[in-house]
């Protein structure tokens, strides 16, 4: 939930110091910024003794990242951290960086397109606690000096913003302990692995790793990721910023669950949102939305929205757009793609679809198709405006044609209830009375070749069936009358939403 107004001793007049409450224009942080982010196929080769040649791929995929993060949120959140030491970030500024993307990066911070988050520092220009290039520190002093950047604490007080601290370290700690917990059909969707391997995973690894977070939280109170990496995931002998991972087929897909529980703590407890690279598994995969029902009090409710919030934006923008949109495009290509009209008409499409969320407002289906089709539209409009500002490699592809479908899932079957391609039903009768069922929202690309692989998907709560079979009739039935939307033949109309420019090659 959006954490309370706090008093600190922060001037009226300083409007460079802020906190959550603060922020304007759908504020994000993006997982591939962390320095232990790797594509899943990069990090299964840091488990391989040889010396290894592929820090280039890792720094060119998140510098995509980069690029793709400031297109598709108004404000990107960026622990001050990752700005010294990751070099995506520092090598716009450091000694030797080129004079336009320093340019570009310094408009950047001062339209406040990217607000540092200081954990417990007092300035953007605070010599950290860490290990720092000399150079690299003295080169973002004197850019923190000429643009003095806006820069983000929960609280300006010390007090209140160590106690918040302590509060992200225990929602880490109490989700790793449930990790293990996870749906496993779920999980392995989530993850792109075999049902067997995820089985095996949550007997093995998952439940020793869960077993120690859950052990050590009571004993000392104290897991952090470090902690974790190096009892299960880092090469003994190494540290964990080495990035040298251990053998075993469980040891990368178990290191992602963990930083991506990681990477949401902070926007979660924040209220913003959290953008995860199209390589590496959705935030859905997390659950989050599982086990809040009607009975939850108020402040469960609303931290519970604007997880559904988060969960659905990231749902979004992996539909949308995938790893090569703005591979090729320069930060002063950025700059001037935020200034254009398109950008401004897509984001604000967007936010009517993600912020605009509430309890009371919750858009019928013919206005968040409405809804969609806008955000879609602007979509395209703006990917046109980045191949025009980057150059002919800008913004990749030719076109693509996102669907959606509603799926039904419990014990034994699974029902495709709604389907922009088709409607298909299967498994009908094998479902026990009073099964447990998932409803699914999914995004995936009509004509990819690869379109499961694509694939993005909201789970909602679990809810309850009566009698299976008369239910889930019903319900069919319910969206073949859907104000005729679908025809007679099955089919549903064709949409303009569903036209987008597509992001691969």
């Amino acid at each position: 939930m959006p954490p309370p107004h706090v008093t600190d001793d922060r001037s009226p007049d300083d409007g460079t110091r802020l906190g959550f409450d603060d922020l304007p224009d759908a504020p994000a942080f993006a997982q591939a910024l962390d320095n232990q982010w790797m594509p899943p196929d990069l990090a299964a080769e840091r488990q391989d003794a040889r010396p290894w040649e592929g820090t280039d791929e890792v720094d060119a995929a998140a510098g995509a990242e980069l690029r793709r993060a400031l297109v598709n949120s108004g404000t990107l959140l960026v622990n001050r951290a990752f700005l010294l030491n990751n070099p995506v970030l520092n090598r716009h500024y450091a000694p030797g960086c080129d004079p336009g993307e320093r340019a570009a990066l310094a408009a950047l911070l001062d339209e406040r397109a990217i607000i540092p988050y200081l954990l417990y520092e007092r300035s953007a220009d605070e010599r950290p606690a860490f290990t720092v290039d000399d150079g690299v520190f003295d080169a973002w002093t004197e850019l923190v000096r000429q643009t003095r950047p806006a820069c983000l604490r929960y609280s300006w007080d010390d007090g209140a913003n160590s106690a918040f601290t302590a509060d992200t370290n225990r929602f880490f700690a109490e989700r790793v302990a449930r990790v293990h917990e996870l749906d496993p059909h779920r999980l392995a969707e989530g993850l792109g692995l075999p049902r067997e391997q995820v089985d095996d995973m949550r007997r093995t690894l998952l439940r020793e790793v869960a077993a120690f977070a859950a052990g050590a939280e009571q004993d000392t109170g104290q897991v952090t990721r470090s902690t974790v990496y190096q009892r299960f995931l880092t090469r003994e002998g190494t540290l964990p910023h080495e990035r040298l991972l251990r053998e075993g087929d469980h040891v990368v897909p178990v290191k992602h669950l963990v930083d991506l529980v990681y990477n949401t703590a902070l926007p979660t407890l924040g209220g913003a949102n959290a953008h995860t690279p199209p390589q590496s598994p959705p935030r859905s995969v997390l659950q989050e939305l599982d086990g809040a029902g009607p009975e939850a009090d108020p402040e469960s409710l609303a931290r519970l929205l604007t997880t559904f919030r988060g969960v659905y934006a990231d749902t979004l923008y992996r539909a949308l757009d995938g790893p090569n949109s703005y591979t090729d495009l320069s930060l002063r290509a950025v700059v001037r793609l935020r200034a254009s009209p398109e950008w401004r008409a897509y984001t604000d499409a967007v936010g009517r679809l993600t912020t605009g969320l509430s309890w009371d407002r919750v858009p019928d289906a013919e206005e968040f198709a409405e809804l969609t089709r806008a955000a879609a539209r602007s979509h395209a409009q703006m990917l046109r405006t980045a191949r025009r500002l980057g150059g002919p490699a800008a913004g990749r592809g030719g076109p693509r044609s996102i669907v959606t479908d509603l799926v039904l899932q419990a014990p034994g079957m699974t029902v495709t209830v709604l389907s922009e391609d088709n409607l298909v039903l299967a498994g009908l009768g094998v479902a026990a009375a009073q099964a447990p069922l998932v409803a699914r929202l999914v995004f995936r690309d009509r004509f990819s070749p690869a379109a499961r692989s694509l694939s993005h998907s909201i789970t909602f709560p679990t809810m309850r069936l009566g009698n299976a079979k008369s239910d889930l009739d019903d319900i069919v039935r319910l969206f073949r009358e859907d104000r005729g939307r679908v025809h007679a033949d099955d089919r549903v109309a064709g949409r303009p939403s569903d036209q987008q420019v597509n992001d691969e090659e």
